[in-house]
């Protein structure tokens, strides 16, 4: 009775606040107390609903682009056939946010061909951005040094950060220009392994939050030392004191990872639940759940890290056994999911494949949200050819969640694929192999 009720208001509040909302906000800001902000967030940054924009990019030897100068308005539509360049512009941006590509695995890959092979060969993405705080421009230059070896010419890659002209470290790169990105791969949010959806959580949270990005770099190492260990020990090798060590470490920086993202995933439950009852009229329920591998660390914060350190220094004496008999580490946050349901269902092997696709998008949408409540700021959207994906009731609803004045990237092989009036206000971009070719808004009559 009560969800219907819910629902209702739902629909009412939706109805009357319309796309100058985003998706979910009819329910958050509907006096049930839903707004209150995750440990750590202040007060005046909840009252804040600045955008973060990016103004200007610029790319030099970037993928498939040689060269490249462009000023960039809110909205930006970017078109062309496949294979042009256009997901190219938004992987810049995205570059410029969390310092790494999410389609390549290996940095060289971002060089032009032409330059791969040169001894002084080089790419440089730079954004002019706008926050909150003032002006900030990003440069990140990937740069081709020293050969592997004599008899291969793979060269090993250098990558050089700088904020407003300052050398800086990667780390304190990202989260300075805060980005969420929709792409087809999203689905693997829902259908993929467990590192898709760790890795979820860990870009939102790095985004705002420094702390949790040198955990999770001095946790990788730890994890890589003590597993190199086990090994050793499983084939009789090793010293009892110093897996005690590396143990000692693992919890020192992992019981902060853990804590982290349970903090967020349960604050993401309300916001995916009010995505994805927009998305589906409130016909159906999405949850979102933390299943860590350690026991007892349910309701786990950031203030009683402690706790959760001795938790899982629990975890790993009582698990010490099968380590060794295996050579890895079985418990700790590199082990944990994210569970999502579908009316009590887990939505990976019970779901379709559009409640699939739903979840997905909720997730997404709720990241948004909660990068907009802990910054203050919301987020670049960039939409990397999702709407083709999408039918045209879930089409405007994606860009119902943009928020009025917040800056929105959208790519696309089809125009008649974007929301009319998102178009008519739109700085429209035409790509054909690598060059750009600038367009006025759309007018009343439909044409350039």
């Amino acid at each position: 009775m009560l969800a219907a009720r819910r629902c209702a208001d739902r629909r009412a509040r939706a109805a009357g606040c319309r796309a100058r909302s985003a998706i979910g906000r009819a329910c958050i800001d509907g006096g049930r107390g839903l707004t209150r902000l995750p440990a750590g967030a202040s007060r005046r940054r909840s009252a804040s609903r600045l955008p973060v924009r990016c103004s200007s990019l610029s790319l030099t030897n970037f993928r498939n682009y040689a060269r490249l100068d462009l000023p960039l308005r809110d909205a930006v539509v970017v078109y062309g056939d496949n294979a042009q360049g256009k997901s190219n512009l938004l992987e810049a941006i995205r570059l410029l946010s969390t310092t790494k590509s999410l389609r390549s695995t290996a940095d060289r890959e971002m060089l032009h061909w032409g330059v791969q092979d040169s001894d002084t060969g080089f790419a440089r993405v730079s954004g002019q951005c706008e926050r909150r705080s003032g002006p900030v421009r990003v440069e990140i230059v990937i740069g081709n040094g020293e050969r592997l070896n004599a008899r291969d010419s793979t060269r090993a890659v250098v990558k050089r950060y700088k904020v407003n002209g300052v050398p800086r470290r990667a780390i304190d790169v990202i989260g300075q220009v805060t980005v969420v990105q929709f792409s087809p791969a999203d689905l693997d949010l829902v259908l993929g392994p467990p590192s898709e959806r760790r890795r979820f959580l860990d870009l939102a949270i790095a985004q705002v939050d420094g702390r949790h990005v040198r955990s999770l770099s001095r946790y990788g190492k730890v994890l890589q030392q003590r597993n190199s260990l086990l090994k050793q020990m499983r084939e009789g090798g090793g010293r009892h004191e110093h897996l005690d060590v590396w143990s000692e470490e693992l919890v020192n920086t992992g019981a902060y990872i853990v804590a982290r993202r349970m903090e967020m995933v349960r604050r993401l439950t309300t916001l995916v639940r009010d995505a994805h009852g927009a998305l589906t009229d409130c016909a159906e329920t999405l949850d979102a759940e933390y299943r860590a591998t350690i026991d007892g660390v349910e309701g786990a914060t950031v203030d009683a890290i402690g706790d959760v350190a001795d938790t899982f220094r629990r975890a790993l004496t009582a698990s010490r056994g099968r380590d060794i008999a295996t050579g890895q580490t079985l418990v700790g946050p590199h082990r944990d999911d994210l569970r999502l349901t579908n009316a009590g269902h887990d939505l990976l092997p019970y779901g379709s494949r559009g409640q699939q696709r739903a979840g997905a998008l909720a997730l997404k949408i709720a990241e948004g949200e909660y990068v907009r409540e802990v910054t203050g700021e919301w987020p670049i959207l960039l939409l990397d050819d999702v709407l083709s994906e999408l039918d045209a009731n879930r089409r405007r609803r994606v860009f119902a969640a943009s928020h009025e004045g917040q800056q929105v990237i959208v790519t696309t092989t089809d125009l008649t694929a974007i929301d009319r009036d998102f178009l008519d206000r739109s700085q429209v971009i035409e790509i054909r192999a690598g060059t750009v070719i600038a367009r006025e808004p759309f007018g009343a009559d439909g044409q350039a």
